[in-house]
């Protein structure tokens, strides 16, 4: 009778490790929290060192300019967040999108706000090897880079998108724990890891 308890009991243990695993999230995403309006998830968050990007100035979808965003703390990395945003409720979200609009919380709840990719930035003679994997930015601070964003509730509206999918990125300590992205343009929504 012991025997045949054994392969049951694992069998059991095995079947429970998959259900609790299924059930809980990543790390370094989000399941999808819903606001007033919004909708948003974390799609992924991926720790580095910098984020390299270029910039067509003229139109001609020729780079002009190369940019570097680096932490400045010692002992920092730059916490890339792949954000995405759906409007689901209004006709038309407006909404700016800059310091104030996020929050990257850690486990022992202190708060990082986000870089400002236009501002926070060094200026680079050439790309990097690894320039605009984490492009597009989700940012739309009103500047001639990045104006506000209007996002209609139905998709194909006016060739406007109902979704945004971008990156947003926070210096954090190089040993964090995620635990919430707190957003807060045109809705407040609080995204647990």
């Amino acid at each position: 009778m012991t025997y045949r308890l054994r392969p049951l009991a694992v069998l059991l243990l095995s079947a429970l490790a998959v259900g609790l695993s299924a059930c809980s999230s990543s790390p370094n995403a989000t399941d999808w929290f819903f606001g007033d309006a919004l909708v948003v998830r974390v799609k992924e968050v991926r720790l580095t060192e910098e984020v390299g990007y270029s910039m067509d100035l003229d139109g001609d979808q020729v780079a002009d300019k190369h940019y570097v965003i680096r932490p400045i703390g010692e002992g920092k990395v730059i916490a890339a967040a792949r954000i995405e945003i759906r409007n689901r409720l209004a006709n038309m979200v407006i909404m700016p999108i800059n310091k104030d609009s996020a929050r990257l919380r850690d486990s022992e709840f202190f708060d990082y706000r986000p870089i400002d990719p236009f501002k926070e930035r060094q200026e680079l003679d050439e790309g990097l090897e690894d320039e605009d994997t984490l492009v597009p930015f989700i940012w739309a601070d009103g500047s001639p880079e990045a104006p506000v964003i209007e996002l209609p509730r139905n998709c194909g509206e006016g060739g406007t998108p109902c979704e945004l999918v971008g990156w947003m990125f926070f210096e954090v300590p190089r040993d964090i724990e995620f635990y919430q992205l707190v957003w807060e343009a045109a809705d407040s929504i609080y995204l647990r890891f």
